[in-house]
């Protein structure tokens, strides 16, 4: 993932936070200080990509033990996928809404503080992390999201988006487009966001971030939008056998220390106030 590592981690693997088979997570912690029964460490939702219809926690291994290493908890879960006219939305939303409960309700037996809570994506695992940080319900138990390139606007006309992979019509009711899209939902409550996007993307169109990054600087919300010249989706080029481009390697660098920023020190003994970092740019 391109980030300097401080720890080493465990991972216990496919825990179950559901009742489903497709609820599955794995959990990467570091191993330091695992005899201080009341440290508490900053946690992070980590979602994989694959358009609502593919793709698995496993795409991540690399990126997660990268996180851990810095000091967080990670929890990097697979979720209901849009296949064969099963798991329509709702489904992936229910699921990842259900993971965060369950982290709520059991993270601090996992040495987690559960106050300090940031959501990443991927993809269409950005689109889920960010719903978690701008629906009402979730986003008072989120204190960051970072967004790889993830559809924000999924109404009509918004092109290539997977509006029918994720509904199942192209043009699915109002209320359900606006359930579903982050840009619609952002509010005084929705915490700092840091977007990174790649200029070359032809899955997912830059001017999905654009939206989002204007929405939530309207509001007031803290937000960094960091766009990439001449980057494929996923900063991934055919051409080099599929090796991260150098932009994306500072882009990982760059989110750990806004993880770092808004969750806090991931050592016991400091200042863990939300507002510690000072306010990001665009």
């Amino acid at each position: 993932m391109g980030i300097e590592a401080r720890f080493e981690c465990d991972v216990l693997s496919d825990v179950r936070y559901g009742d489903l088979e497709e609820q599955a997570v794995d959990i990467y912690r570091p191993a330091v200080g695992r005899s201080s029964s009341d440290e508490r460490l900053p946690a992070v939702l980590h979602l994989h990509g694959g358009a609502w219809r593919k793709g698995d926690k496993d795409m991540l291994a690399g990126a997660s033990r990268g996180l851990a290493s810095r000091g967080f908890v990670v929890f990097t879960a697979n979720y209901r996928l849009a296949r064969r006219g099963r798991n329509r939305w709702p489904a992936c939303w229910e699921d990842v809404r259900t993971l965060l409960e369950w982290v709520l309700e059991g993270g601090e037996d996992l040495g987690v503080d559960v106050s300090r809570i940031g959501a990443v994506g991927y993809s269409a695992g950005a689109h889920l992390a960010a719903l978690l940080g701008t629906r009402p319900e979730t986003a008072k138990h989120i204190r960051c999201v970072v967004d790889f390139f993830g559809p924000s606007h999924l109404g009509p006309g918004r092109r290539r988006v997977g509006q029918y992979i994720l509904f199942g019509r192209m043009r699915p009711p109002r209320a359900t487009v606006e359930s579903a899209s982050p840009a619609l939902l952002v509010s005084q409550d929705t915490p700092p966001f840091m977007i990174i996007h790649g200029c070359s993307d032809r899955m997912v169109p830059v001017e999905q971030s654009k939206i989002l990054h204007e929405a939530l600087a309207a509001e007031g919300t803290e937000v960094r939008l960091c766009l990439f010249e001449g980057q494929p989706h996923a900063f991934v080029r055919p051409d080099r056998n599929g090796e991260l481009s150098p932009e994306a390697l500072k882009a990982f660098r760059e989110v750990s220390d806004f993880l770092s920023t808004h969750l806090g020190p991931c050592m016991p003994g400091r200042d863990r106030s939300r507002d510690s970092g000072s306010p990001g740019s665009t």
